[in-house]
């Protein structure tokens, strides 16, 4: 593989498994992951997790750099919507309780 093959494909991968960033900052400014289904994260991370693994397979080392890269990035995002669908959501029912007097 020559080098400005090499190049443009790191490029590539690296600019597509980035794509998540924008999404991880936002999730972490709005505080809450409602509208976004559970699903969406953890086939992602699955369909990340077997592509890892045919790339190692194959000794395909760009692409598993790039695909450990996404699984991070994934994982962050997996995490944040268990976090904000869980945890956020009956913040504020405790304050609000705890504020009337009423059981949360």
């Amino acid at each position: 593989m020559t080098p400005s093959l090499l190049w443009i494909g790191t490029l590539g991968v690296i600019a597509v498994e980035t794509s998540y960033v924008p999404q991880i900052i936002r999730l972490y400014k709005m505080k809450q992951a409602d509208e976004l289904s559970f699903f969406f994260p953890v086939l992602n991370l699955l369909g990340r997790a077997l592509a890892l693994t045919y790339a190692l397979g194959n000794h395909e080392n760009v692409f598993s750099r790039g695909l450990i890269i996404g699984i991070t990035l994934r994982t962050i995002f997996f995490a944040q919507v268990v976090y904000y669908r869980r945890f956020a959501a009956a913040k504020p029912r405790a304050l609000v309780a705890l504020a009337t007097g009423a059981a949360p």
